[in-house]
């Protein structure tokens, strides 16, 4: 079976949203993961530290239970963690109820929510609501459909820019960028163009030699 669909949520939308009637889940920063054992067969996030954070199940002890609702697949991944190997670093995901429990989480640091209705099916469209920040940042190179940044004098990664967008843009160009907070590398994470800022814009003539940032570029 296919990766359910997930569909992003502005945060601001999210929070004047009603809630009653999803499974509100904290989304864990990891990497989609298919585990199986003893006739069970979960999605999760697998974590950098080696856990499993579960988020839902497809099949539970020889039985598809794909097309049950989200209770009924709740109460198939209770059953699970009640008979779980201990020797499995499997978690569930913890829970939240509305809006409030997306703020909460959100103040508390997780990376976000994911809604889904509790009567829906597992491949049915869930909701992501992340926490984001805005920035500004300097165009230091321009690569294939995409902008080399930084912010604040160090490098930034790449946000997609394409059509007349793209085209207007200048190395040196302040732009507004939308992004999912900072990863290690100093790279936002999946950053995306907001608009140019001409009000910052300094005009390339005018800076001064030695102020450029100093990037190697992959194509």
């Amino acid at each position: 079976m296919k990766r359910p669909p997930f569909k992003e949520v502005d945060l601001q939308d999210a929070l004047a949203f009603d809630w009653r009637s999803y499974r509100l889940s904290i989304k864990a920063d990891g990497v989609t993961a298919i585990r199986e054992w003893n006739g069970c067969r979960v999605w999760g996030d697998a974590m950098a530290d080696g856990r499993l954070m579960v988020w839902d199940i497809e099949r539970a002890f020889g039985q598809d239970v794909s097309r049950l609702a989200t209770s009924e697949r709740e109460r198939a991944t209770a059953e699970l963690f009640s008979n779980l190997s201990p020797k499995l670093n499997w978690h569930r995901c913890p829970v939240v109820s509305g809006a409030e429990g997306i703020e909460a989480a959100i103040a508390n640091g997780e990376e976000g929510t994911v809604g889904i209705p509790w009567d829906a099916p597992f491949n049915a469209i869930r909701y992501k609501v992340k926490r984001s920040i805005t920035v500004d940042c300097r165009i230091e190179a321009k690569l294939l459909n995409a902008v080399l940044l930084s912010q604040d004098g160090e490098p930034a990664g790449k946000c997609p820019l394409r059509g007349w967008k793209y085209e207007a843009a200048s190395v040196g160009d302040i732009i507004e960028v939308k992004a999912y907070q900072r990863n290690v590398s100093g790279a936002f994470r999946e950053p995306r163009f907001i608009r140019f800022r001409a009000d910052k814009m300094i005009p390339l003539q005018d800076n001064l030699p030695g102020d450029s940032l100093s990037f190697s570029v992959s194509l």
